[in-house]
């Protein structure tokens, strides 16, 4: 049975803040609109593939050449693997390390017994026993600078999430929660009803914040955010779900310009607001948070000019990846980018309001994300080809990042595939750190029938979000209407587009074609035939499971508590 359906998509749904109604109803993120609406060069990887081929080359000890292989395994009297952040380097980072076990488990593999290994047990030697809670290095302190400190815990987490608990691990997560929680209490002992996170980070040793005299890291409030929703979303304790609030209230008290971003959290924070907002009727600027994670901040901002690129290389383009605007007229960071993507592409599923703009952002990224990898550049256009070109031949470990320019050279090729650890005395650019973060792609990213109309699975990243129908994001950014194709295995099912918040096919199988309309977006949830839905506090259930968190004044779902028949 096919069914051919117009869809015409309206981007905005009522804002339930109405303290912010006259600047959300029509957001807008102005980096995102500077972006090509239709990426040229037009490729996409299949992620996927990458990301399992990645892990089979960096956890393979057997490879011989050059820098290989990446890991050692233990031996006695070692208890950790070893797998250095750069190709040739030293040392072993949980923003490395666990990261891989996340990506892993993103697509499908059992990361348990990988490659003859416990990749998930190993992982406990990043818990600090006496901080109680994940270092960026094995029996190490705890670094005192937020992102550092909460990458680790947060990495674990989705670990954690991705498999079935365990006593040992609910433990461990508890542990890690209540320390945090309490990290909140000391932070706002100054009597203020929400912690302050304005230092560099905190000292565990001493259970004090820490400013190093140079930088702040206002964005771990986002971090620390994140962990508590999720601690609460694990064991429905409300003083987790207090300490989430306080942290995004946190960062949403600060003036427009004092923008908080420092490195990879903030987009946690944008998820979690998001969330609380559908989930629990708080009333969020959501696009002010947004805002901040796109634009390049200014002199007041916690790290200036960072963000989002839109820069072009002449025909190639920046557009869409993370990292420094201003840097050598633009640098992209691998890790940065993938977290990026992994942390804000769930937020459409609570606020369909950003379906294009995440849409079209993603598309670009997806696109140019390709650009880390040695098979997308010429051989002068990156600083570590001979190797690459030898022994990574599928192209699957990328290089920390990619300027507009080569450092100091405005006139050499452009962009530029490079790092940092060459330039401080390291071996190689080729960068384990951020290649690690690959499985966010590949569990959020998937091909149609359409090249450029992407499928975005909005539940792949969305860690403890509970039960939930298969979600999907579609975007089209051509400027004229377009139809996909897609396939009903296990039918029949019933399509439910979260943007226009009607059913728009019911009791479908086989194929069904799906119109798009120019530079639009649907959200689309599969929900099973002759299920029963109704309206609850503005939200539509299906066998009480909630597929749209805000119906508030539509008139196009059939009536409460209707068969789909």
């Amino acid at each position: 049975m096919k069914l051919f359906i117009v869809i015409t998509v309206t981007l905005c749904i009522g804002c339930r803040a109405p303290r912010c109604i006259a600047q959300n109803r029509y957001p807008t993120v102005p980096r995102v609109l500077a972006m090509q609406a239709q990426p040229s060069p037009f490729h996409i990887r299949n992620w996927r593939s990458v990301t399992v081929a990645y892990l089979q080359t960096i956890f393979n000890s057997h490879l011989k050449g050059d820098l290989l292989p990446a890991v050692r395994w233990p031996v006695a009297g070692s208890d950790a693997p070893f797998l250095p952040s750069y190709l040739g380097g030293d040392g072993t980072e949980a923003i490395n390390y666990i990261a891989a076990v996340v990506s892993g488990r993103l697509v499908g593999l059992h990361m348990s017994h990988f490659e003859g290994h416990n990749l998930v047990k190993f992982a406990q030697v990043f818990l600090n026993d006496k901080a109680g809670v994940f270092a960026n290095n094995p029996h190490s302190e705890v670094p005192g600078s937020f992102w550092y400190e909460l990458l680790p815990n947060v990495l674990a987490f989705q670990m954690y999430a991705l498999r079935p608990s365990t006593k040992d691990s609910l433990v461990v997560e508890r542990r890690i929660a209540d320390q945090w929680v309490r990290v909140c209490q000391i932070l706002s002992a100054s009597g203020t009803h929400m912690p302050n996170f304005n230092y560099t980070g905190f000292e565990f040793n001493t259970m004090s914040p820490d400013y190093n005299g140079k930088w702040r890291e206002p964005d771990g409030a986002a971090g620390v955010a994140w962990l508590e929703y999720m601690a609460w979303r694990q064991f429905h304790d409300a003083k987790y779900l207090h300490c989430a609030v306080q942290c995004i209230e946190f960062l949403e008290h600060r003036v427009q310009v004092d923008d908080p971003l420092y490195e990879t959290l903030l987009p946690y924070g944008v998820l979690v607001a998001t969330r609380l907002n559908a989930e629990t009727g708080c009333h969020f600027d959501i696009q002010k948070l947004v805002n901040w994670c796109f634009s390049p901040g200014g002199k007041q901002a916690a790290r200036i000019g960072w963000g989002v690129l839109s820069e072009r290389a002449g025909r190639l383009s920046l557009s869409g990846l993370v990292g420094s605007a201003t840097d050598s007229g633009g640098y992209a960071f691998a890790m940065n980018t993938f977290e990026w993507a992994g942390a804000l592409t769930p937020m459409v599923r609570y606020d369909t309001r950003y379906a294009a703009i995440i849409g079209k952002w993603m598309l670009n990224l997806v696109n140019n994300a390709r650009l880390f990898y040695s098979n997308s550049l010429p051989a002068a256009n990156q600083d570590c080809s001979r190797w690459c070109f030898r022994y990574d031949r599928s192209a699957v470990l990328p290089y920390e990042g990619v300027r507009l320019h080569p450092a100091g050279n405005e006139g050499g090729p452009s962009p530029f595939a490079t790092g940092d650890a060459v330039g401080s005395g390291g071996r190689s650019n080729i960068c384990l750190y951020g290649g690690s973060h690959v499985g966010i792609l590949g569990v959020l990213v998937h091909r149609t029938t359409v090249d450029e109309v992407l499928r975005l699975n909005l539940l792949g990243t969305d860690y403890l979000c509970g039960r939930a129908y298969p979600t999907s994001l579609f975007y089209n950014p051509y400027s004229k209407s377009t139809s996909i194709l897609l396939t009903v295995v296990h039918g029949p099912q019933s399509f439910y587009d979260c943007v226009e918040h009607r059913f728009i096919a019911l009791r479908v199988k086989g194929k069904v074609r799906v119109r798009l309309l120019p530079r639009q977006a649907i959200v689309l949830v599969r929900v099973p035939s002759f299920a029963r839905h109704e309206v609850v506090n503005n939200r539509l259930l299906v066998n009480s499971i909630v597929i749209d968190w805000n119906i508030k004044g539509s008139k196009a779902l059939p009536s409460t508590r209707k068969s789909l028949e």
